[in-house]
């Protein structure tokens, strides 16, 4: 019986195998097309910023580069994305922050790229950005140098030649010569490189970077631009380079601005080439804002079969400075004049997104037109500057960089709001009308930077700002880590100092500029030399002072953002109401149950008005906040009487009845503003912590007590409105008395609560909830909440007997000592499916001693960071699918010696 199971795991992943060996794309003739020989068409759009952000050093991607992109491109009928790179910045030379460099740099585009093509999207990468020697990558160049451009295509090819649904445009918009449209020295230094004409620098052909890239054992797609910042085809035949693969097209660019910007042209110069290579039209568009040019075009286009064009570009910029599809990226992307006859245009067409059966169908709808708005056109590169001259010789700047439409982080006032403050026992307005909050938590910011895998967790753009609006929320609480603002104690520096300030900083502005209340809070702390990997009883005096003099200076002239001063106190041992911990509280100094110095809420309120902040401050009490039974006696001063307590209730806490709160909570409120900046329970249905939603589609999709927040929630008309300092809810006239009695929010993802009723309710310190970014880490699925051993089982959390049903999935032992890859076979989204159908629950992964380590000589590429992130990636893939994953050593060998490596069991 072993052996027919054995057999039909084989024949299973078999099968598998020969379905991931055989999709991809490659060139026939003059077309591409899949593996079985069927045309491909290819209608794109181009997303810029991976080229200028870096260098620019604000970043890597220029707006929205999540799953919100992927979806805002399948709404528009796209099945191609086309990413500009920077060499500097993908080579880590040259001084470019290392934030945004090198290793970082490339992580953020592989991830970027995966993203796409697990979506069934071709995408293309393209050297957009290169400077020769020592000089920065901050604009286009004529042509590739020798010294960076064989170096960065030697390593992009290595990166992603295993992907064969990635293919390689070689250069953007070559222009030798002095920009020449059509002479035979331009054409022989575009060939063959060394001293040109207008550049400064030895020239790298196309030539060299076709040996460059097939050195690698890559078998991708090659495209190559002409001349005359690739408008020019006139001699691409017979100059182009020889490539042993016959793996080739060109690469055409075609804009009103251009000398080649008629049918005429197009008919004499490209339609050439055209039947004899695939032509792809990498950029396209027109610098009028309007679609005379770009119309007529597409359609041309298509009559020649050259059905494979990008549009440029998928970016909100100003219509008149750099071509854009789009003004904003809500709704899919809204698009502009131009931008709207591109996606009609493209919306005439069925696209299948399906790679893996190998079969990209694209077919005209019964109800196309043949005519289409005048309008239709695309955008133009945002490095290219373009004149209307219709010389032979098109002029374009090579400098401009468009303006970002990233949340580029700043501390200032909102433009739609004129603050808030406390007025006797409420907050309100500047017109002294009261402010009611009900906001929501998201966590993430405190826990993802120490652990050095990112900033947030899960979305954190616009579409989280819907989502809230949708749940009629108009507040949000971010949980804060001291080192990571401060950049201390080791913490990997792309995630904290001011890389983590500005993503932050840019988080809230995004929230404030959209009509929220933002509380700001500290919530993992650490004293000295100790990293900040969990909750602490109190602030400290080493870190916890300086954060907050830090943070009051960043955000004290935006006057909706609130400051909580520190997450869920629980001095003296977590004593729900001793005289001790009150006094340590307030006062700091040496503590019971605190190992160091100790800044007590007192030192934390004048740290902040020293800043001369005049924000909203509170305090939460005693025993994880739970406690405020003498909050009133033990308040700090504050000389600008703009305090309030914070509270936080769950079912576990010793105050979780009605008793209770009358008796504590009610008489704090009757003096002070009381915000309860987290409530909950943690009997939802096995949950490892309080949890609103179970995916972030729809706006968030609810768990059960989820959909009792937000239908309480949606009871009531909220106003985001501050410029008039009216923020209205009412309940509407449907609202009915009753609500669900589990109507609750979220809890603190590094509190793991317990359902004793003690005075002393205890509450795990150290838990980090799962991560759903697609930042390779290893983390607990999102929908399991941990195992452990009780007795001779395996069980959940809730003490649950776990059985598993797994299967073993070979490769990652072998295949990269043997230099040939990380994986063996299929090992996305198709193998987690299709160990769904076996009914299987978890899956073993066999490691490699030296492939992990990166020692002993095996090739970069399938080790080290490499080969981490590979595996934490595939792990992390079966986790958020509710898998078990079991991780083993299977390949090891002793320290190197001549031939001596992990090559088998040992």
């Amino acid at each position: 019986m072993a052996n027919v199971r054995l057999c039909r795991m084989l024949l299973i992943i078999a099968a598998l195998q020969e379905s991931r060996a055989q999709s991809g794309v490659k060139v026939a003739g003059n077309r591409i097309v899949n593996r079985q020989g069927q045309v491909i068409n290819i209608r794109g759009l181009n997303h810029a910023g991976t080229e200028y952000a870096c260098v620019q050093g604000w970043g890597i991607f220029d707006g929205v580069h999540d799953q919100t992109l992927v979806q805002s491109f399948q709404a528009w009928k796209s099945n191609a994305v086309r990413v500009p790179l920077n060499e500097d910045c993908w080579l880590g030379i040259n001084g470019v922050n290392s934030a945004y460099s090198g290793q970082n740099y490339i992580n953020a585009i592989s991830t970027f790229v995966t993203m796409f093509t697990d979506a069934g999207f071709i995408v293309i990468v393209e050297l957009h950005w290169t400077a020769p020697g020592t000089q920065q990558a901050t604009g286009q160049q004529p042509m590739p140098n020798v010294d960076h451009s064989v170096d960065f295509w030697k390593s992009v090819a290595s990166y992603f030649k295993s992907n064969p649904n990635v293919i390689f445009e070689l250069f953007n918009e070559p222009y030798p010569d002095n920009n020449n449209w059509n002479s035979q020295a331009g054409w022989q230094c575009w060939r063959d490189g060394g001293t040109c004409s207008g550049a400064s620098y030895q020239v790298a052909g196309m030539q060299t970077l076709v040996n460059a890239v097939r050195g690698t054992g890559a078998t991708n797609i090659l495209l190559l631009g002409g001349v005359a910042y690739s408008n020019s085809l006139a001699q691409w035949v017979q100059y182009a380079p020889t490539d042993p693969l016959n793996n080739t097209g060109a690469a055409w660019h075609s804009y009103n601005f251009n000398y080649c910007n008629s049918q005429t042209c197009w008919d004499q110069y490209v339609a050439p080439v055209a039947s004899k290579y695939p032509v792809v039209v990498t950029e396209f568009g027109e610098n009028d804002c309007q679609g005379t040019y770009v119309a007529p075009l597409m359609q041309w286009l298509d009559s020649k079969n050259i059905s494979t064009y990008f549009a440029w570009t998928f970016n909100p910029w100003d219509c008149s400075s750099g071509p854009a599809l789009i003004s904003s990226y809500s709704n899919n992307g809204t698009p502009t004049a131009y931008g709207q006859s591109v996606k009609t245009y493209y919306g005439q067409f069925a696209v299948t997104y399906n790679y893996a059966s190998n079969n990209i169908q694209q077919s005209v709808n019964s109800t196309q037109q043949s005519t289409t708005s005048s309008t239709q056109q695309s955008t133009t590169s945002s490095t290219q500057q373009p004149t209307t001259s219709n010389t032979q010789q098109p002029t374009t700047s090579n400098t401009q960089q468009p303006t970002s439409t990233s949340s580029t982080p700043k501390a200032g006032n909102s433009t739609k709001l004129s603050g808030i403050r406390v007025a006797g026992n409420h907050i309100v307005n500047q017109q002294g009308q009261i402010v009611k909050l009900r906001g929501l938590n998201h966590a993430g910011t405190e826990y993802a930077c120490v652990q050095g895998w990112g900033i947030f967790d899960g979305v954190h753009d616009q579409t989280l700002v819907q989502s809230f609006q949708a749940w009629k929320s108009n507040a949000v609480r971010v949980p804060l880590n001291e080192d990571c603002w401060l950049g201390i104690n080791g913490v990997n520096s792309a995630y904290s100092g001011q890389n983590y300030i500005n993503a932050i900083s840019t988080f809230v502005t995004m929230f404030t500029d959209a009509g929220f209340i933002v509380i700001v809070e500290l919530h993992w702390t650490a004293p000295g030399t100790q990293q900040a990997t969990g909750q602490q009883p109190m602030p400290n005096v080493d870190h916890s002072v300086d954060f907050w003099k830090s943070v009051a200076s960043y955000f004290k002239s935006n006057p909706n953002v609130i400051f909580e001063l520190f997450n869920e106190p629980y001095p003296d041992n977590n004593n729900w109401n001793s005289q001790a911990g009150w006094q340590c509280w307030r006062d700091g100094g040496t503590c019971s149950g605190a190992s160091y110095q100790v800044a007590g809420m007192q030192t934390l309120v004048n740290a902040v008005r020293g800043t001369g902040a005049t924000n909203i401050l509170l305090l939460g009490g005693v025993a994880y906040s739970n406690s405020l039974a003498q909050w009133v006696q033990y308040a700090p001063t504050d000389p600008l009487n703009n305090t309030g307590a914070a509270w936080h209730s769950y079912n576990f806490n010793y105050c979780n009845s009605q008793t209770c709160w009358d008796q504590y909570v009610a008489p704090v409120a009757s003096k002070y503003p009381v915000v309860v900046t987290e409530f909950g329970e943690n009997d939802c249905q096995g949950t490892s912590g309080p949890a609103l939603i179970s995916s972030y589609s729809n706006n968030g999709t609810p768990t059960a007590y989820g959909q009792s927040v937000k239908t309480y929630y949606g009871q009531f008309a909220v106003t985001y409105n501050y410029a008039s300092n009216n923020i209205q809810q009412s309940v509407n006239s449907t609202q009915q008395s009753t609500t669900s009695s589990t109507q609750q929010s979220t809890t603190s993802s590094t509190q793991q609560p317990t359902t004793s009723n003690t005075q002393q309710p205890t509450t795990s310190n150290t838990q980090q909830p799962t991560s759903t970014s697609s930042t390779p880490k290893a983390g607990n699925s999102t929908k399991l909440s941990g195992i452990r051993v009780a007795g001779n089982h395996i069980v959940n959390q809730q003490g649950q007997i776990v059985k598993l049903r797994g299967l073993n999935h070979a490769g990652t032992e072998y295949a990269c000592v043997q230099g040939w890859g990380i994986f063996d076979g299929v090992h996305d989204q198709t193998l987690v499916q299709s160990f769904q159908a076996w009914k299987s629950n978890a899956v073993r992964v066999p490691l490699n001693e030296d492939c992990w380590l990166g020692i002993n000589g095996v090739n970069s590429a399938y080790s080290g960071q490499n080969y981490i992130n590979a595996i934490s990636t595939f792990v992390t893939m079966f986790t958020d699918a509710g898998f078990i994953v079991i991780v083993e050593l299977h390949w090891t060998a002793p320290r190197y010696t001549a031939g001596n490596r992990a090559t088998a069991d040992a």
